[in-house]
């Protein structure tokens, strides 16, 4: 069952499988003995300055993905705070932001967090940006696509690395 939640700002949305906590501000707790949430769900932070694809992006991934908490910043900046109060299992962030960069971005997020994985989601197409990237610790590069197939392979890769963190 997917369901939708309203967040403090106006562009970010929250699509969730989730079937308990859908209360404010954490989404779901971690078990961190084990490494599951109580919902037994992903959550994913995607965050992008194109809302419109950020909402293209949730609903293929909700599609895609089995119960599923997709949570959405239009701000970088917004993300590095939703990220001090909760826990998420992976980030796909875009490139170029406005505020920051991708690779800011992830530095932020490694300096304050634990281990997650995360997926640089962009339209920029460099093999300079992609080794930058996977030199700096990210762990997956992948270019956006209108293409469902594009959202398949954002699915598949996020269901990997998630799956990769929890057994190590």
């Amino acid at each position: 069952m997917i369901k939708m939640a309203v967040l403090p700002y106006k562009t970010d949305i929250s699509i969730t499988g989730c079937r308990e906590n859908y209360g404010f501000p954490q989404l779901r707790q971690k078990n961190t003995q084990r490494g599951e949430s109580s919902c037994n769900g992903t959550t994913v932070l995607h965050v992008d300055d194109q809302s419109a694809f950020l909402e293209l992006t949730s609903e293929y991934l909700a599609k895609e993905l089995d119960d599923v908490t997709l949570i959405t910043r239009s701000d970088p900046q917004a993300a590095v705070a939703y990220l001090k109060a909760n826990e998420v299992d992976c980030i796909v962030s875009d490139y170029q932001m406005g505020t920051m960069d991708g690779l800011e971005f992830y530095e932020q997020v490694a300096s304050h967090s634990t281990e997650v994985p995360f997926i640089l989601f962009t339209s920029k197409d460099s093999d300079t940006i992609a080794s930058e990237a996977l030199e700096a610790g990210i762990d997956s590069f992948l270019q956006k696509s209108s293409d469902p197939s594009g959202f398949r392979m954002l699915a598949n890769r996020i269901s990997l690395l998630v799956e990769l963190y929890q057994l190590s």
